[in-house]
């Protein structure tokens, strides 16, 4: 079950013997870590979506019919559309791919081609839906966030962040304790990049294909 802001927030503060009960306190001694907070998550967050763990989103480019996406360029033939402009949290393709439907038949998109790492060419003679998925950038955090506000993550994930947050708010009062703290994030971090395969093109199936390691 996914955490939300405030049980993150909770953690983090156990985590830094500020808190002892399971009630989120605001007071002199937990205020200032308490607005700290987004910019160290945001961190965390940033860090996961970038190095190992990625978001899963799904959007639609739709050509034809009542409501077509207006693409982001012409290209002879193909009607272009960069995918970061499109999706405005778009990351990269790694691990994405996308379908097609016609409204009669679906499966992988064939009928496409790729620019660079983001660049999706169509041709304009065709109609239909093209259903992307795709790794996005995680949600932003701030102080105005809503308590209540999910953190959509499992919660062995949203337990390393807690530990990344600590680390970074507690340096200043326990530094030897802050490094522990981060170790064990950044221990963890690489162990799940290892597991993780990153990728840079994607072929006109449709799937993306690793080349260098690096997105």
């Amino acid at each position: 079950m996914s955490m939300t802001w405030e049980e993150l927030q909770v953690i983090t503060l156990q985590k830094m013997f500020e808190l002892q009960g399971a009630d989120l306190v605001v007071d002199d001694s937990t205020g200032p870590y308490i607005n700290a907070m987004p910019g160290a998550v945001n961190e965390a967050l940033t860090l996961l979506c970038t190095e190992a763990y990625y978001f899963k989103k799904t959007g639609e480019i739709v050509q034809g019919g009542d409501h077509p996406t207006a693409p982001t360029f012409s290209a002879g033939q193909y009607n272009a559309y960069d995918l970061s402009s499109v999706f405005d949290d778009f990351y990269t393709m790694y691990g994405g791919y996308i379908t097609y439907t016609d409204g009669e038949s679906y499966g992988i998109a064939r009928n496409i081609q790729t620019e660079g790492n983001k660049i999706l060419l169509i041709p304009k003679n065709i109609t239909g839906t093209w259903r992307v998925t795709y790794s996005a950038y995680p949600m932003e955090i701030t102080k105005d966030t809503p308590k209540e506000t999910v953190i959509d993550l499992p919660p062995d994930v949203t337990n390393k962040i807690a530990v990344y947050m600590a680390g970074q708010l507690y340096k200043e009062d326990d530094i030897s304790l802050a490094q522990i703290y981060m170790n064990e994030f950044l221990t963890w971090l690489s162990m799940l990049k290892e597991s993780s395969s990153k990728a840079d093109s994607f072929g006109s199936t449709g799937t993306w294909t690793s080349t260098t390691g690096w997105c």
